[in-house]
């Protein structure tokens, strides 16, 4: 969701759980294109990547997990079993 005007800053919590699957989604924003995909390893570990173009910082919160906030470039965050 867009925490600020123009897409410059988003609120992420995805969800890591398993009843999902593996899926990937993407937004188009005036700074550019958003891509997030989501996941589980072979061991059970399960993953969230976030890919923002320049411009845009986004607040990524998973479960258990204090808020981090990125900016441009591929990010990926994972929630052991």
């Amino acid at each position: 969701a867009s925490a600020a005007p123009g897409f410059e800053r988003l609120d992420c919590r995805p969800l890591l759980d398993p009843r999902l699957g593996a899926g990937s989604a993407w937004h188009d924003t005036v700074r550019g294109r958003v891509t997030s995909a989501w996941g589980a390893d072979p061991d059970g570990r399960r993953w969230f990547e976030l890919e923002l173009p320049s411009g845009i910082q986004a607040d990524v919160t998973t479960p258990g997990q204090p808020t981090q906030r990125v900016g441009a470039g591929r990010h990926r965050f994972e929630q052991r079993p």
